[in-house]
């Protein structure tokens, strides 16, 4: 456990025996407010604070080569599979984001120039 202490508050980090993160204390009282949760492949799956659980639907298999979240959602009936429903952020991959869809944003489409990444939000 790592602990980190700052204008008298303390965070303790929890991690497994490789190196991942898999639970923060952020009020020092032992009990782990924030749990991370990894696959197989040590890709973060799964994150639970304040009674809410978040899942990431990761892609092994897009052009970056490297696993990507695709989807993220809070597992609202806590059966540790994200439906359609449940699905708040969906990302669109190419060699970059190309695009993501949220209820708060709607499609936010990513534009790129030789210097910049902007976003534009699409009217529809």
């Amino acid at each position: 456990m790592t602990s980190k202490t700052e204008g008298g508050n303390t965070t303790n980090y929890r991690y497994d025996v490789t190196g991942r993160m898999v639970g923060v204390d952020t009020n020092g009282d032992l009990v782990d407010d924030q749990t991370y949760v990894y696959n197989s492949d040590g890709q973060r799956v799964r994150v639970s604070e304040g009674g809410n659980t978040t899942l990431y639907h990761i892609d092994t298999q897009n052009p970056t080569g490297l696993p990507q979240v695709i989807e993220e959602g809070v597992d609202d009936n806590a059966d540790n599979i994200l439906i359609p429903s449940e699905i708040d952020t969906a990302y669109t991959l190419g060699l970059d984001l190309i695009s993501q869809h949220n209820a708060a944003d709607g499609l936010l489409v990513m534009l790129y120039d030789a210097h910049l990444q902007h976003h534009a939000k699409d009217s529809l």
